[in-house]
């Protein structure tokens, strides 16, 4: 499969942290549906479990984002 990105080592990994964070997105995303589609068929615990995947996997993709201030791309840009 070609490359997505051509070019310095910046650009590669800023198109890898987006699809890590695209990945992220339709996790949540897929967690929130399957209670919105399936909570009324299923007993409790199922949309608790769920509910707190989604909320669990929310936390960390906004961690990750915030977490660092950018230095990620800024050692990438000193190699």
């Amino acid at each position: 499969m070609p490359w997505r990105c051509k070019g310095t080592l910046v650009p590669r990994r800023a198109t890898l942290i987006e699809g890590l964070a695209h990945i992220e997105f339709v996790a949540i995303d897929l967690a929130f549906d399957m209670i919105g589609r399936l909570g009324v068929q299923f007993p409790r615990e199922f949309t608790d479990d769920w509910s707190r995947f989604g909320r669990i996997d929310a936390f960390r993709a906004a961690r990750s984002v915030t977490a660092g201030d950018g230095q990620f791309l800024r050692r990438a840009s000193r190699s």
